[in-house]
This record gives C-alpha cells, structure tokens and sequence, in this order.
C-alpha cells in the first residue's frame, strides 16, 4: 500500500536472522492498536505500514520461527467491529466502530456521513477502476464478514498509516483509518485522504485478487507504482502522491525497479506519463497499457520489467526503449521548466530532476559512465562560447529492462559532447556534436535539451534589427520582442522612451536565445500599466552593446 511502508534500513529479501527479527517485531507494532513499540529502537520505529509490509512477511514467511508464524497468522485476521453498512453500489460491506477510539471522524462529519463517505469513496475506486479502465474485481471472499460483500475495515492506525490489503489465496480485504488527521502526521488529511486511500487499496485488492498474488521484492514496485497512479487517476485533485516525487526526481540513475528509494510510490509519474500522453489520441490507450502489463503479470515467469515493455509494444505499437527515452526528456520539463501544455499537466508542482553530473564544456568533454539497467542519467554541460551561457542537457536512458534481474546488470558506455565536429560525431544542432560507445551502448538512448528547448525544437540564432508584432496591440499579444545582442549573462538592459523622452520603462530581461535574438516586454510601464497608442524608442544593452529603434503601440 503506498503510504504504508515503514520506513526500512534494510531490503526485506535473503534476510539474515538480526533482520528478519527487526521484520518480525516491525510487523508486530503495525498490527498493535494500543499503539505500544513492541521490541523496536529509535532507528526502526515504524511511520508508515502496510502493503509492503505485508508483502515481505509472506514472502520471508517460511524463514520465521513457528511461534512467530501463529503469531503472524493471528495478526492477519480480520478486526471484528461493532456494526457495518452496504456501499450505495452493493459491491463493498463497511465494517465500523459506534464508539470508542477507533470509530470513524472525519473532518468533523457526524458518524453516519463518515462512514458514507467511505462507501462513496471506495464505490467511485470500483467504477473508474472497474468499469472504466477495464480491469477485473476482486474475487467474493465467501462468508468471511458475514457475506461475500468485499470488506472495508475502519480502524485506528499508528501514527501516518493510511490503510493496508490483507489477502490470501486471492481473497483480500482493506483496513483504513479512521481519522487521517493533521496531528497523526498525514500529509493529506480527512475526507481527501480517505478518497485516495480507497483508490489506492482497492487496486492493490485488484491485483493480488485478480492477477497475481505472490510479491516479490523484485516486482514489489510496480504494485505501488500503479497503485498510487491510481490515486490520480480516481482523485486527480488530491494530489497525495507529491509527497513522493523528490525521491525517484533526485535518484534517476538507479534502476527502476529499485526499492532503495520510496517503495515505488515516486513512480507513479510513470502511468500518469501513459496516460496523458496517449490522451489526446486515445483517452483510454495509457490505461490500457497498463491493464495489459497486469494481465501479463498473471504468469508467474513474467518480472514486471518485462510486463511494462511487452505491454507498450503489443498495445501501443512503441519500443519500451522509445517510450521511456520520451519519459525521460518529461521529466526534465518540470517546475520552474514546466511546459504543462506539452508535458506533464502538473509539471509545474514537481520537483526539478536531478543532473548527475555537471561539467563546463570547453571544446570537448568526454565522460565514462556506468548506468544501471532502466534508468536515467541527467549530465549537464554549461558552454559559453556562443556568447551565451548555454545549458546543454544529455538525456542518457537505460532501456535494459532485463539486466534488473541482475545483480551486476550495469551498462558501460562512453559519452562525448563537443562544440566541433570530431570523428565518429553525430551533430545535436549547428552548435554540438555528440557520440555514444562502449559495448552494450545499444542499450542506452540519448536525447538532448538546450536552454530548456528539446534539441531538434531549437532554432538557430539570429541578429534582428527590428520589433515585432508591430503595431503591437494589448488586445492582440501578450508581450513584445525587442531586437538585442547576446550576452553570457543571458539578460540584457532594456529601456523605454516615450514620444517626448519620458523614461517609461527600465528593467533587465531575459535574453530569448532560440531562434531571434531579442527580449520579450509585456508591455507595461515601470507601475504595471499600459502606455497610451504612440511611437515609442528602445533601448538594449547587452555585453557592453546597444540596439536602438522605434516601434508603435496601437491600442
């Protein structure tokens, strides 16, 4: 479950008998509602629990003593409560407390808007999830709960735990909290919190129901992975996965399958990059991706890896190699670089993506690098003999999904960037010359990202001595470019005279270095007001030279 994990110092796989006690003893205080640490030090206290949890004592289970395993077996049994209702759609059974500490308040809703809160959630999870993106319910559980309804357990977690699936055999059922307060240390709360939980869970009750109920700890990622996509997927306006993305955005170069970082969580950005960039041609392509990558994930042979790269070449007709060297280059257009028109639709709210390595580049720069199967490395160059402080990004992406299965899965290639054409050379644009080598260089793909502009999107720099659009027209345009030179500053000093010489604007502006070489006004005086129609004079100054003109403002 995402937001479930405690947070391990160790990976719960081939454990040695110190970490599968701390296994043991982290599981115990998960599943104690007294909210006592049982057996546990300051640096394994859990924060967050569940899924993963879960995951890792099924999948150590036969490694643990027999009284550790009864006692593991009692902890997975359901939590009776004292009554329950039937979710609007008849699919979910909620189980609940009417008193006492683990009964249901949520932002200060009265008990029965509590619990239908819950059932609304959960049965918006199982229409979108279900009935719009294909996949297939959960399997009925019998008589367990009093019916073969799937069952929601509402109960009263240990600090900042959202919920968890339990399952066996196919059969699950969902615990949530109760409260998901601020003062728990939820980083969304209540009724949001509560919405997201429900889309998440219940795809976890999806998977290991209906595809494949055995996690291992090379797979565990994508079932968080798709999981917390599905919280955006449901609740796009809840946004809980943000929390997540600054841990995969600054480690790239690990492998993707890698639980080093967050679980899979941070992930997500990989479905919802299926998603919204299939939209426009096919709302529901993406989806369909992933449906398909579950549905091969049903014979047991096949790694998620594998899954996620047969699944994009059987549905959408791409290599895994194209698409994710596409994925790559996204996330670099995030935050202060966001282009939500183009890219991710909430660039703007993520981190920026971590280069690397960085290096000045002068003439040349020739680097080794080691990447890891399935991931991404940023390398950085800045030039500055164009006149310009140019920022020159290599997107190098690893697209052997394979060699995850590895323990020494590394690709060595040999990476060379230059401002001249050099032997065996591959030309970026007019300015740069690239080549790629080493002996399984096939495996990685390179793109490149100048000043914030795909490569092959750059145009080549041109001197003009002239304003456009002219007349220039409020009505009309945003802004205005004014003719200037370059500078390694990347600004220049602009300045606006009235008809009479009145100064009406001053200020330093960004040099626009694509394309014209100008800077872009938006028409306002030095109090953000428009000027009246006349002629006006400009003034740049840009590495110790001037540009000078009229233009017109026609309103």
């Amino acid at each position: 479950m995402k937001k479930l994990l405690l947070m391990f110092s160790v990976t719960f796989s081939s454990l040695t008998a110190q970490n599968l006690d701390s296994l043991y003893n982290l599981f115990l205080n998960v599943q104690n509602h007294s909210h006592e640490l049982i057996n546990i030090n300051d640096d394994t206290k859990p924060s967050k629990c569940g899924f993963g949890l879960i995951a890792s004592i099924k999948e150590n289970f036969q490694a643990f003593s027999v009284e550790q395993q009864n006692s593991i077996n009692d902890l997975m049994s359901r939590n009776e409560r004292h009554t329950s209702i039937v979710s609007p759609s008849g699919f979910f059974r909620i189980h609940y407390d009417t008193t006492g500490t683990e009964m249901p308040k949520y932002d200060g809703l009265s008990l029965d808007e509590c619990v239908m809160q819950v059932a609304v959630a959960f049965d918006s999870a199982y229409n979108y999830e279900v009935n719009k993106l294909g996949f297939t319910e959960p399997p009925a559980d019998g008589l367990e709960g009093g019916d073969d309804l799937f069952d929601i357990y509402i109960i009263n977690f240990y600090r900042g735990t959202y919920g968890q699936t339990h399952w066996d055999n196919k059969i699950s059922y969902i615990e949530i909290d109760n409260s998901f307060s601020e003062s728990e240390g939820f980083y969304t709360h209540g009724i949001e919190a509560l919405q997201v939980t429900a889309a998440h869970e219940f795809h976890h009750a999806i998977q290991v129901g209906s595809y494949r109920d055995y996690v291992n700890s090379n797979d565990h990622f994508y079932f968080e992975l798709t999981s917390t996509a599905m919280e955006e997927f449901v609740y796009g306006h809840v946004n809980d996965y943000y929390q997540y993305l600054d841990k995969y955005f600054n480690h790239t170069e690990l492998a993707f399958n890698s639980l080093n970082i967050d679980y899979g969580y941070e992930k997500a950005v990989w479905n919802i990059f299926l998603k919204e960039k299939f939209e426009d041609e096919d709302p529901l392509l993406g989806a369909a991706i992933i449906k398909k990558s579950w549905e091969l994930l049903k014979n047991d042979n096949n790694t998620a890896m594998l899954a996620i790269a047969q699944a994009v070449q059987e549905v959408s007709g791409f290599s895994y190699a194209q698409l994710f060297s596409e994925f790559a280059t996204w996330l670099n257009f995030t935050n202060v670089n966001a282009k939500s028109e183009l890219y991710f639709e909430e660039a703007a709210s993520y981190p920026l993506v971590k280069s690397t390595y960085k290096y000045d580049l002068t003439d040349s720069k020739s680097i080794t690098l080691k990447t890891n199967p399935a991931s991404i490395n940023y390398i950085s160059f800045m030039d500055y003999s164009n006149g310009f402080a140019d920022t020159i990004l290599a997107v190098l992406s690893n697209s052997d999904y394979n060699g995850t299965l590895s323990s020494n899965g590394t690709t060595e290639v040999q990476f060379t960037l230059s401002n001249e054409t050099f032997e065996g050379s591959i030309p970026i644009n007019e300015n740069y010359f690239s080549k790629l080598t080493g002996q399984n260089s096939g495996y990685v793909q390179s793109s490149f990202i100048i000043n914030n502009e795909l490569a092959e999107n750059v145009n080549p720099r041109t001197e003009v001595n002239f304003v456009y659009p002219q007349p220039f027209s409020y009505e009309k345009y945003s802004s205005i470019s004014i003719p200037t030179y370059s500078d390694v500053t990347n600004t220049a000093e602009l300045n606006i005279y009235s008809p009479d010489m009145n100064l009406v604007y001053s200020g330093k502006l960004p040099i626009i270095s694509n394309g014209n070489i100008v800077v872009r006004w938006d028409g306002l005086n030095n109090s953000n007001e428009k000027l009246a129609s006349g002629v006006y004079i400009y003034v740049t100054k840009a590495d110790g030279k001037i540009k000078k003109g009229k233009f017109v403002i026609l309103n």
